[in-house]
């Protein structure tokens, strides 16, 4: 786990390497922690960044299709397996994660989860039933014509401890609101706490150059627009796109920017300010939810005594 721009996916796939060279580790199965990657038609916009060589397979053994390595020693999962048009959400990720837990965990491989996500680690080892309650349609068409003066009061009402319970960020995303709303109303998809796995994992942060930190989102961005985000995005403008793909960081913009609001420039100074502000709830997140052992992004002498306290 990371801040954005320091380098998760780059470090899991070189300790990957690492894994299969010098350990008795036969396969490595990495899984995607991050809720915009798992859409296909954005690998752009969400920074997927999968490795040369790897291609997309619908194997018998997983339900998603899953990036492997020419070797098929290296598998990427939960990325680029969603439609424009689908929804995610984290009860589904967890859902799904398990499972290929479940299938892949053996002596002889190894499994990572690679993300920005910090909910999604923090619910892999402490499930919880809530998350199986499914999307309610009714509550979201009321939602979507009410204020969020409205929205928060519907919240209140509906479960105050819940609502009490939000912070400030929480309280003003509309999405939060609803889901405080759908699991008042129960409608669980029958999974009790008591069926769902528990694993203990090890986590690991990468840090990043904070002073910095401006300037890697800049760079970040400026590197999506240089390979092609833009007419990414503008692909989609007249899809029935779901709500969580809408939302990804820089699509709201790159769509004002293509209808003239701005100018180029003035899209890569809007979606850094979007990226760092991203990147500080990020480094909020990891304070009050440390992983076990920070490291720099590429100190591979770390490798054997990281792979040691993991195994």
């Amino acid at each position: 786990m990371g801040m954005t721009s320091s380098g998760k996916t780059s470090f899991s796939f070189s300790f990957a390497r690492y894994l299969l060279q010098h350990t008795a580790v036969e396969s490595v199965h990495i899984i995607s922690a991050d809720s915009r990657q798992v859409y296909e038609d954005i690998p752009i916009l969400s920074g997927a960044d999968v490795p040369e060589g790897f291609s997309l397979t619908q194997r018998q053994d997983f339900d998603d299709p899953v990036y492997v390595a020419s070797d098929s020693r290296i598998c990427l999962h939960l990325s680029g397996v969603l439609g424009f048009d689908e929804q995610w959400s984290l009860g589904l990720f967890q859902k799904k994660c398990h499972k290929i837990i479940a299938t892949t965990l053996t002596s002889k491989s190894f499994v990572m989860i690679v993300g920005g996500t910090g909910l999604y680690h923090s619910k892999i080892s402490t499930p919880s039933p809530d998350l199986r309650v499914p999307p309610n349609p009714n509550v979201r068409s009321r939602a979507e014509r009410l204020s969020l003066a409205e929205l928060q009061a519907w919240a209140a009402r509906s479960d105050a401890g819940s609502f009490s319970r939000l912070n400030n960020s929480d309280r003003n995303n509309p999405r939060r609101l609803v889901r405080v709303i759908e699991r008042s109303l129960g409608n669980w998809s029958g999974d009790s706490s008591s069926d769902q796995p528990h694993f203990d994992h090890y986590g690991i942060g990468l840090q990043t150059d904070i002073f910095n930190l401006e300037k890697l989102c800049q760079a970040r961005v400026k590197e999506r627009i240089q390979s092609g985000v833009i007419p990414e995005v503008a692909r989609l403008l007249d899809q029935p796109i779901s709500d969580s793909l809408g939302s990804t960081i820089g699509f709201a913009d790159i769509a004002l920017h293509l209808e003239g609001a701005f100018t180029q420039d003035q899209l890569i100074t809007r979606w850094t300010a979007q990226e760092l502000q991203y990147a500080k709830r990020q480094r909020t997140w990891l304070k009050k939810y440390p992983p076990d052992d920070w490291l720099a992004p590429f100190e591979e002498e770390a490798f054997p005594t990281l792979y040691a306290r993991c195994a």
